[in-house]
């Protein structure tokens, strides 16, 4: 059984403030934001109601301290071929080792 190969790219499904919206409607997200960032909670109804924004120095502090991590398309892309990759090698499948190696 080989695994079905999906497009890499294409436009995403949710967008990046859809994510962030969500996550800092988290109760105990709040209060890691507000921890990080020195915010006081008021702040993080503003941002969520568009009356404020999220300056660039404060914008690592928020990213971490929801778990979140931002990275390249391109990079996601990479990753995602090399499982496609991988789950499709016969020779490593079928325990003769990596596909392309002679021993």
């Amino acid at each position: 059984m080989n695994a079905v190969e999906l497009p890499v790219s294409g436009p995403a499904k949710v967008k990046p403030e859809s994510i962030l919206r969500a996550a800092l409607r988290d109760a105990e997200n709040q209060a890691a934001v507000v921890d990080a960032t020195g915010w006081d909670s008021t702040m993080l109804s503003k941002v969520l109601s568009g009356n404020a924004g999220i300056t660039i120095d404060k914008l690592n502090a928020v990213i971490g301290a929801l778990g979140l991590t931002i990275t390249s398309v391109e990079y996601m892309d990479y990753l995602a071929r090399g499982n496609v990759i991988g789950s499709n090698c016969h020779c490593a499948r079928m325990n003769m080792g990596e596909c392309g190696r002679r021993s």
